[in-house]
């Protein structure tokens, strides 16, 4: 009996430790998977903020064009931002036309240096999203391989979306999330119950065959 405990408790420790392996490997792979996605949330704002800055320039020398400042709030989701974002491409649409019907407006040195610095935001914007989708990729390689596949769903680990300006992938991005732990122990948890409940069957009929050993053996005697 003491074997069969023995035996049911290395196959509890071990089922714990691969347990314990899959988890840390995906939630630190979804970490940085949500890491890059704010940091091409912060990139957005940023846009949206010089862009203010050039409505603020070009509405001196465009009075008849219809600028509307681009607000959102520091508690804003991505769906609040990426509306923006769609925004914003007509704006800039505007800005243009004002800066070819007016030579001083692209003359003037505070509203050059902000489109410079636009340019650059866009470019590491352009960056940033790589980024996203290339530890996204990793991320959904690890879920999807085995043996991890089998057990990802059941640690809280959903597969993680490619970053698109589309909306519908926004509504994606918005609802990827990944357990903090609570599915691990209540997994572990079920796991040590029906490994232990598996032993103390496995025990008791173990005792119930040595003691009909025994009582035949007490006959035979």
């Amino acid at each position: 009996m003491l074997d069969i405990l023995s035996f049911v408790f290395l196959i509890l420790i071990g089922t714990m430790f691969f347990l314990g392996i899959q988890y840390n490997s995906l939630q630190r792979k979804a970490h940085l998977v949500k890491e890059a996605h704010s940091n091409i949330l912060v990139a957005m704002k940023k846009r949206l903020d010089l862009i203010n800055k050039l409505i603020d320039i070009a509405s001196a020398y465009g009075s008849h064009e219809k600028l509307t400042y681009i607000t959102i709030s520091k508690e804003a989701n991505i769906t609040e931002i990426m509306t923006s974002y769609q925004k914003a491409d007509k704006i800039l649409g505007q800005l243009n036309n004002i800066m070819r019907n007016f030579p001083e407006l692209k003359a003037n040195e505070t509203y050059q240096m902000l489109m410079k610095q636009l340019e650059n935001v866009e470019n590491d914007l352009q960056k940033k999203r790589e980024e996203y989708n290339a530890v996204a990729r990793e991320y959904n390689t690890t879920r999807n391989s085995i043996p991890t596949v089998f057990i990802a769903h059941t640690l809280g680990f959903k597969e993680a979306p490619y970053f698109s300006i589309e909306i519908d992938a926004v509504e994606a991005l918005k609802e990827f999330r990944t357990d903090d732990g609570e599915m691990l122990k209540a997994l572990i948890k079920t796991t040590s119950s029906k490994v232990l409940e598996a032993a103390e069957k496995a025990s008791a009929k173990v005792e119930k065959a040595l003691e009909s050993v025994s009582q035949r053996e007490k006959q035979e005697t």
